[in-house]
């Protein structure tokens, strides 16, 4: 196996945890920052954010149609 498949491993799995942590932190921002006024809009916020989250990291775990040999 050739070094820039290890490459590829290391930056997909980089990307997938900055995204992840970048989610995380807006559902923290949203939960810290809400009052009980804005409690309903706070959830649709972070059911929006998961939803994004969830099509987002879909593409990490798909089959490419195109592989390269």
């Amino acid at each position: 196996m050739e070094n820039h498949f290890y490459v590829a491993g290391v930056s997909m799995g980089l990307a997938m945890g900055t995204q992840g942590g970048m989610f995380h932190l807006t559902n923290f921002f949203i939960i810290k920052f809400s009052t009980p006024e804005t409690a309903g809009r706070a959830a649709g916020l972070m059911g929006f954010t998961n939803i994004m989250g969830g099509f987002s990291s879909l593409h990490y775990g798909v089959e490419p149609r195109f592989v390269w040999r």
